[in-house]
This record gives C-alpha cells, sequence and structure tokens, in this order.
C-alpha cells in the first residue's frame, strides 16, 4: 500500500526537477517583447514531461525486475506451483 503511495510522488518530484533543469538550461524568453513577463519558456514543458516519462519508466522497470527476481527465486526454492 505504501508503496503505491510513494510511486506516484517519486514520479512528481522527477517532473520537477526536470522542470527546474529546464527552466535552467533553456534559452529563457526575450525580454524585448511587452508580453515577456507574462511568458512560459518552452523548455520548462519539456523537461518536465521527459523527466517524468524517465522516472515513471524507471520505476516500472525497477519493479518488473524485482517481480521478476522473486518468481525466479520463489521456482528455485521450490515454492512456486
Amino acid at each position: 500500500m505504501v508503496l503505491v503511495l510513494i510511486t506516484p510522488a517519486v514520479a512528481l518530484e522527477g517532473v520537477a526537477a526536470g522542470a527546474y533543469l529546464g527552466l535552467a538550461c533553456g534559452i529563457g524568453v526575450d525580454s524585448s517583447y511587452w508580453w515577456s513577463r507574462d511568458a512560459v519558456d518552452s523548455t520548462i514543458h519539456l523537461g518536465a514531461a521527459t523527466a517524468g516519462i524517465v522516472v515513471a519508466t524507471t520505476i516500472g522497470w525497477a519493479g518488473q525486475i524485482r517481480a521478476g527476481a522473486i518468481r525466479c527465486w520463489s521456482y528455485a526454492i521450490g515454492l512456486a506451483p
């Protein structure tokens, strides 16, 4: 039950880290335009989306590897039917 609550929290932390990374590495918005104070650099969204996908995929792979290891171990010691 705890893993179900932790997994989305970790994925959202990855999204936040990606957004900050996109903010730091982005080219920014040209400040010569009058609307620049309301503009958002698009690399923030790209960084957040990419980091979220990477973190969620890593969590999924880790869960599959763990489940496979448990399944193999249970076959090895004779617990599986």
